[in-house]
C-alpha cells in the first residue's frame, strides 16, 4: 500500500475519522441544545483533536500523503494549524525527539520526564492545562516575546518558535482559525466557534495529549500497549500504541506498523510492553509504576530509527518514490 494510490486514500480516511466524531458530536448539540449535550460536545471535541495530533504526526514524518506539499499543506492546515498547533516548529521538535529520545535533550522531555514523587505536581499540570491557563500564557509570551524565566524548581519548559519562524506559523495559525470559523458560521453558528472548537483546542486537547506522550515514553522508554478498542480510540489513535515500532521505523506508515514487530526489536533495545494506557496512569499516580528508565546516549536514539536527517526530512531509507 505505501507509495500507491491507497497510500493516499487511507490519509484521507485518517483525516476523515479523525474529524467524523467531532462532527457528530457538534450536530447532537445543534439538533438537542442543552448544557449537557455542550458539555459532551465540548469534552469529545478537546478528545478527539488527539487523532489530528496523531495526523500531524504523520505529516511531519511525510507519511500522511506520498506527495510532500500534500503533508505539508494538507497535513499542516487540516490537522495542525486548525488545532492552534504550529507546524514546521512542531515537526522540526519531533524530529529532534526521534535524534534524542530518553535523554535530557529531547524537547519532549518535560513531558514525559516525571519521576513517582512528582505525581501529584503532574496532576496539578494537567489540571492547568485542561483549564486552558497554560497555554493562553504560553502564547502570550510567544507573541510578545518574553521568555520565560527558570526558577529553581522549575520544570523545564519546550522550546517555543523564533524570529521569522515565529511570524509565519502565527500567520497560518490565524488563517486557520478564520476558516474554521467560517466554517461554524455557515453551519451552526459562529458564537459557538469559542466554545466548541477554541475552547477545547486550547484546553482539554492540549491536557490529552501531554497526557499520552507522558504514558508513552514514561522515563524516556519506548512502548507498546496492548491497547483494547477503547483506548485505541481515546489515546491510540491510528496504531500510536504501537509508539516502540514507529520510533524504529519512523518513515513507515500508521498502516503498516503492526506488520513492523520483529524489525523493530532487531532495531532497538528494551522496547517495554504494557497492557494498558489507563492502568499504567494508575499504577504511576500509586507509586507503583514498574517503567525502566530507558537512559539511552543521543548517538544511540539518533543510530536507532530511520529519523529525517535535514531540514527537507530526507531520510536514508525512504523509497525514492515517496521523495
Amino acid at each position: 500500500m505505501t507509495g500507491t494510490p491507497l497510500h493516499d486514500a487511507l490519509g484521507v480516511w485518517m483525516l476523515v475519522w479523525s474529524y467524523a466524531p467531532i462532527v457528530a458530536a457538534i450536530w447532537v448539540f445543534d439538533r438537542w441544545p442543552s448544557v449537557g449535550t455542550l458539555l459532551l460536545a465540548i469534552v469529545i471535541t478537546g478528545v478527539r483533536m488527539n487523532a489530528l495530533f496523531v495526523a500531524a504526526h504523520e505529516a511531519y514524518h511525510y507519511n500522511l500523503f506520498r506527495s510532500r506539499k500534500l503533508n505539508v499543506w494538507v497535513g499542516g492546515a487540516l490537522a495542525s494549524y486548525a488545532v492552534m498547533m504550529p507546524f514546521f516548529h512542531s515537526r522540526t521538535s519531533h524530529w529532534d525527539h526521534h535524534r534524542y529520545v530518553g535523554t535530557d535533550r529531547d524537547p519532549d522531555a518535560p513531558a514525559w520526564d516525571w519521576s513517582a514523587h512528582e505525581r501529584w505536581r503532574f496532576a496539578r499540570e494537567m489540571l492547568m492545562l485542561a483549564t486552558g491557563l497554560s497555554y493562553v500564557e504560553r502564547v502570550a509570551r510567544l507573541v510578545l516575546g518574553v521568555p520565560r524565566v527558570e526558577t529553581n524548581g522549575a520544570r523545564r519548559a519546550r522550546p517555543m518558535p523564533e524570529g521569522d519562524l515565529k511570524t509565519q506559523e502565527i500567520k497560518r495559525l490565524v488563517a486557520a482559525q478564520l476558516a474554521v470559523l467560517g466554517v461554524f458560521t455557515v453551519t451552526v453558528g459562529p458564537m459557538w466557534y469559542v466554545p466548541l472548537w477554541l475552547l477545547p483546542s486550547v484546553s482539554i486537547f492540549r491536557a490529552w495529549v501531554s497526557l499520552r506522550e507522558m504514558l508513552e515514553h514514561r522515563r524516556g522508554a519506548i512502548i507498546v500497549y496492548r491497547a483494547g478498542l477503547i483506548e485505541r480510540f481515546l489515546l491510540g489513535c491510528f496504531n500510536f500504541h504501537l509508539h516502540a515500532y514507529h520510533h524504529a521505523h519512523a518513515s513507515a506508515p500508521w498502516f503498516t506498523l503492526p506488520a513492523l514487530k520483529e524489525k523493530a526489536h532487531a532495531k532497538l533495545d528494551g522496547i517495554v510492553y504494557l497492557d494498558s494506557y489507563f492502568a499504567e496512569l494508575y499504577a504511576y499516580m500509586r507509586g507503583r509504576s514498574v517503567v525502566p528508565s530507558r537512559g539511552v546516549e543521543p548517538a544511540e536514539a539518533m543510530a536507532a530509527g530511520d529519523v529525517p536527517l535535514d531540514e527537507r526530512g530526507e531520510t536514508e531509507q525512504r523509497p525514492e518514490g515517496e521523495r
